[in-house]
Order: structure tokens, then C-alpha cells, then sequence
């Protein structure tokens, strides 16, 4: 599921003791879903990458077959959403989903 991969990669990638945070609110007509961890995060210029399948980023130590985030994107779609990478107030990274509340 959706969630459920995102959660696994921040709980993966963060440090021993590291925090994941998860976040729900709804703005208006929109749901609003965030993610985020305190683990190395992905540097900005390699945000977009991560939705090409088998895309895996080097130097993590960490296993993956690189199709978990492409997963993600395409059940973020079936469900009329978006969704982006951003830098975390944790110091990793923050996942943050946005779907319309009427869908």
C-alpha cells in the first residue's frame, strides 16, 4: 500500500534512534498526508528520479529492487493525487501527498 511503503523507506533510511513522523489534516477540499524522517534524505537534484522504476540511489548501504517510490507514484495517480519531496524539519526527508477530499 501506499502508506505503508513510504513508511517503510523513512523507518529503513532513518538512523538507529532516528525519528518518522506521520501527519494527517484536511485544508479545505483537500486531504493532506506527510511523511517525514531524519534520515540522509535525497538530495534535491535527484528528487525526480525516484519515480522512474529500478531507479535506486548509490551509496544508501541499503537493499531495494528501486521499485518501491515508482509503486507510490502510480497508485498516487489512480487516486487523483500528487505528490513531492521535501526536505524535512527531522533533517531528512518529508513525503507529502495532497488528494482531493471528495475522491
Amino acid at each position: 500500500s501506499l502508506l505503508r511503503n513510504i513508511l517503510d523507506n523513512a523507518i529503513r533510511y532513518s538512523p538507529e534512534g532516528g525519528q518518522v513522523a506521520l501527519s494527517c489534516e484536511q485544508l479545505g477540499d483537500k486531504i493532506i498526508i506527510e511523511v517525514s524522517d531524519s534520515g540522509p534524505g535525497i538530495a534535491p537534484e535527484l528528487r525526480h528520479r525516484v519515480r522512474d522504476r529500478f531507479y535506486r540511489i548509490t551509496g544508501t548501504g541499503q537493499q531495494g529492487s528501486g521499485l518501491g517510490l515508482s509503486i507510490v507514484d502510480k497508485i498516487t495517480l489512480l487516486h487523483k493525487g500528487q505528490w513531492q519531496l521535501l526536505g524535512s524539519e527531522l533533517g531528512g526527508l518529508c513525503v507529502r501527498f495532497e488528494f482531493d477530499s471528495q475522491s
